[in-house]
């Protein structure tokens, strides 16, 4: 079996702001998860925030979040014509389980001090006070990779631009394996922490 599509579009893509000169509520990009033995075609696939149009914003330069494609293949060398969008969503491997036996995951563990119990569901989110030290530690946790396993910490104000820190964890001698990495988190605002594989 291989998933081929030579026109069409896989969307997930978030719809834009409803008021267009007040406020920033468009819909964050969803997520696409592609599982065959070989992909390819020269389809699109998008994941885009939706645009906020609030004045004093150039078209399209402020937008919800973006979601996350992964593609999981033996082969994907016939899907270089595929559209992926935005192409920093999109991750590829080489698991074609949907279910696998002892699933990788990778959580958050420790943010700006406080300690979040692994498996917890959704984003991470602070709120420092004004005197706090911008910068901050975050530690990360990652199982079942079998591997060095890249990381991306995605740093998200309530207001302003999101900032994202790359790491990796070595999951090869140990399991979990975790590592600990600066970020900067803006104070007297709620910021909104997430971490992926890239």
């Amino acid at each position: 079996m291989c998933i081929r599509d030579s026109t069409g579009s896989i969307l997930a893509a978030g719809g834009p702001s409803a008021d267009r000169n007040a406020v920033d509520n468009a819909g964050s990009g969803g997520a696409i998860r592609l599982v065959a033995p070989t992909v390819e075609g020269n389809g699109e696939i998008n994941v885009r925030g939706g645009d906020n149009h609030r004045s004093g914003f150039e078209s399209g330069s402020n937008h919800a979040g973006h979601g996350r494609i992964r593609m999981d293949a033996f082969e994907i060398s016939g899907a270089t014509g595929m559209t992926f969008s935005p192409t920093a969503s999109l991750s590829a491997g080489s698991s074609v389980f949907v279910f696998p036996a002892s699933r990788p995951s990778l959580d958050i563990v420790s943010a700006a001090g406080s300690d979040i119990a692994p498996g917890t569901q959704g984003p991470v989110r602070l709120n420092l006070p004004f005197n706090a030290p911008t910068t901050q530690n975050v530690r990360l946790r990652a199982a079942n990779f079998g591997g060095v396993v890249p990381v991306s910490v995605l740093v998200t104000p309530a207001h302003g631009d999101p900032t994202e820190f790359q790491g990796e964890i070595d999951n090869t001698a140990s399991n979990p394996a975790e590592v600990e990495l600066s970020v900067e988190v803006p104070t007297n605002v709620q910021v909104t922490l997430q971490v992926w594989t890239r």
